[in-house]
């Protein structure tokens, strides 16, 4: 009983501690922020998160760019999470966004046989505390390819 006691113990010890240096690292941003006017961490600006693409042929690949800011004062690193899937191939693995540049996003999406409305979700974690975590979206109307001679007409003169 003794020894879950302790273990029980140092375990809240250990939380208490991280939760008690998380908060001081964040107070003492804070406190840099409002003395020396600077920012000590990054901090991602998105121009937008959604992307429509309009009314694309189906037979081409979608691409859709997004562009990201760093306003902070340290690196930003921009991660896709959870990888590629559902046709979703990655361009960037991660990306280092320096203090005050800026940087794209690019995710390729291949829409071969889909047709109509088509909407995808992109998840991406950074290390900026105030967003850990977003989602960009991408649409677009994904038009039926014609079938052969589709449009055409041929008039011939009657005998």
């Amino acid at each position: 009983m003794k020894r879950v006691t302790a273990i029980t113990v140092f375990a809240a010890a250990g939380v208490a501690i991280a939760a008690w240096a998380a908060a001081a690292w964040i107070a003492s941003d804070l406190i840099d922020q409002r003395i020396h006017g600077r920012r000590t961490r990054p901090e991602i600006v998105l121009e937008a998160n959604h992307c429509d693409l309009g009314t694309v042929p189906g037979d081409v690949p979608l691409v859709a760019r997004f562009a990201v800011r760093n306003e902070g004062g340290r690196r930003l690193v921009v991660r896709r999470e959870s990888g590629a899937c559902c046709g979703q191939t990655d361009t960037n693995d991660a990306i280092l966004v320096m203090p005050g540049d800026s940087a794209e996003l690019v995710a390729t999406i291949d829409a071969a046989g889909q047709r109509g409305r088509l909407e995808k979700r992109l998840s991406y974690t950074t290390n900026d505390a105030a967003l850990p975590r977003f989602e960009l979206a991408v649409s677009a109307y994904i038009a039926p390819k014609p079938l052969d001679g589709e449009g055409q007409v041929t008039l011939r003169q009657a005998d």
